[in-house]
């Protein structure tokens, strides 16, 4: 969803686990569907520029906890600022607590939070969870790392290359999907913009990565 988002050219700007709703799937074989909501500050890039523009001066909105610092300083806002929370959603998923130590307390002061998301340093995801007693897959440090880099130009550029670098880390290397249009001359002969990877028996462990798919170009 924030992948289409993005790729509409709108930044949602307050992702969080409050607007990610799980829901009863209505497709026969899917367990459930997962719905992005809230788009109520979401911002149109610039219609002027190129679409992948940065909006310019953007009002400080957001939710502190999960807004990138660019959102706080009201400077250039562009797909990756839903990046950076995206991976603190992902570390919340996998851990059941939040990334920054204020915010698993009941009341933190401002100050503190401010400190956290400007001032210091970024500790790899495993280590913070260990304080929690949890533990998370190889490789979710670097790719964690690179959601949360306070320098938007060293996160991923938006929702699909983020995702497209976390299957990998929750499935294991896993055969991709072939393209060809031999069997089925319907198909176009383009891939997807992101081919995202397919168990080739038995069910797929993620409807995500079918939907993608599916969504993507009607194969």
């Amino acid at each position: 969803a924030l992948s289409a988002a993005h790729r509409a050219g709108l930044v949602h700007r307050d992702l969080k686990p409050d607007n990610v709703f799980l829901c009863v799937a209505r497709r026969e074989g899917v367990p459930f569907t997962v719905k992005l909501l809230d788009f109520g500050i979401a911002k149109a890039l610039d219609e002027s520029s190129e679409q992948g523009a940065p909006l310019r001066q953007t009002s400080a909105v957001g939710t502190p906890l999960w807004m990138a610092p660019e959102q706080a300083q009201r400077g250039e806002v562009t797909p990756s600022a839903d990046v950076w929370s995206m991976g603190l959603l992902a570390f919340k998923l996998l851990t059941g607590r939040s990334y920054w130590r204020s915010g698993n307390m009941p009341e933190a002061p401002v100050e503190r939070v401010l400190r956290e998301l400007f001032a210091e340093p970024i500790d790899p995801a495993s280590e913070r969870a260990r304080e929690f007693g949890a533990s998370l897959p190889a490789g979710f440090d670097a790719w964690f790392a690179r959601c949360v880099a306070r320098d938007p130009q060293h996160r991923f550029r938006d929702a699909t290359e983020a995702l497209g670098g976390l299957i990998p880390v929750l499935l294991g290397p896993q055969p991709t999907a072939a393209f060809s249009t031999v069997d089925n001359p319907r198909r176009s002969a383009v891939p997807p913009t992101v081919a995202m990877p397919l168990v080739v028996t038995g069910a797929p462990p993620w409807p995500v990565s079918y939907t993608h798919l599916r969504a993507t170009r009607p194969y």
